[in-house]
């Protein structure tokens, strides 16, 4: 997908996981002049997953550096921060939050998933969460 970002003739590119074709949900609109992605959220499920968790299943980026970067930025975070089994949304989260040293290590510890405002980090200001089905 980074790649494709750097295409001359992409001005947009959309994933959408393999188990979403199951699903009902759509693809997102492009996001609005002056972000450079936009994702899904999710509301929460049961105790164990925080609202306003960054949905990495289906997420749309604007062509360019910036969002390639921002791809990339993603990767770099490795090992993710726990859960675990949350891999890239984990590290969204991480990143989308500020990249906080409290949160590098689990995004569950002292609010990480909550506090994905713009006003934290710059990742988070050029990135809209939408949350609802989609």
């Amino acid at each position: 997908m980074a790649s494709a970002l750097l295409s001359p003739s992409t001005r947009f590119a959309f994933w959408m996981d393999g188990d979403s074709i199951f699903t009902s949900a759509r693809p997102l609109p492009p996001p609005l002049p002056g972000h450079v992605a936009i994702f899904s959220s999710e509301a929460g499920v049961g105790g164990e997953y925080p609202p306003a968790t960054v949905n990495g299943g289906h997420f749309g980026v604007v062509s360019g550096e910036l969002g390639a970067r921002l791809l990339r930025r993603a990767w770099q975070v490795y090992p993710a921060p726990k859960p675990d089994r949350w891999w890239e949304q984990s590290a969204l989260i991480y990143l989308f939050g500020g990249e906080r040293a409290e949160c590098r290590k689990d995004i569950r510890a002292f609010d990480c998933a909550r506090h994905l405002a713009g006003e934290l980090g710059r990742w988070s200001r050029s990135a809209i969460l939408l949350s609802g089905r989609f």
